[in-house]
């Protein structure tokens, strides 16, 4: 069942797969972290048109996520590549930052992203996020539940089945399993 409940001046549910240009260590870092990290090369500025030409529109949409979560909060899944790293939490008001992250072959280089910080969030691994969380897992399935969705790598977007988000979130909370930001 999908429930749609994000909207103009309500919390919203997202997924952001952390970004591609960070070294790998820094990506499991920020998400195991519970730390959301957006770039398209426009570092702290929210001029879409900074991006490259083919991102652009992708960049506009993911920069209005980023401020209604900032003025409204919500709930959202952060991954690595191939779900190797996974963390489903809560956003609220006041969880956008502007961060210096270490990049670069030896992470020598500080790039300027644009993140959101959960307040609140759970971490597991792929096989975990797939066995038992795959309500969530599945909105990110296409082809029968056989291919990752294309338009979930390298974005920040809304999920459609919110239900399932926050019921994740809910069940890592009734565990014990989540992690407070101090």
């Amino acid at each position: 069942m999908s429930g749609k409940t994000s909207g103009p001046g309500r919390g919203v549910v997202f997924e952001c797969q952390n970004e591609p240009g960070i070294a790998k260590d820094q990506r499991t870092k920020l998400t195991v972290d519970g730390i959301a990290a957006v770039d398209w090369n426009t570092e702290w500025t929210w001029d879409e048109t900074k991006a490259e030409s083919s991102s652009q529109d992708n960049a506009e949409r993911a920069f209005e996520l980023m401020q209604q979560l900032n003025e409204h909060g919500g709930y959202g899944v952060v991954y690595t590549k191939s779900f190797n790293d996974v963390a489903i939490g809560r956003a609220t008001p006041g969880c956008l930052y502007f961060d210096k992250v270490r990049v670069g072959p030896g992470n020598e280089t500080l790039k300027k992203l644009k993140t959101i910080r959960f307040d609140e969030w759970g971490i597991m691994e792929r096989e975990e996020f797939k066995e038992d969380f795959d309500r969530v897992y599945d909105a990110f399935l296409t082809d029968g539940g056989n291919q990752l969705h294309p338009n979930h790598i390298q974005t920040m977007a809304k999920i459609d089945d919110t239900t399932a988000v926050t019921e994740a979130f809910a069940q890592l909370d009734l565990a014990g399993r989540l992690q407070t930001r101090e």
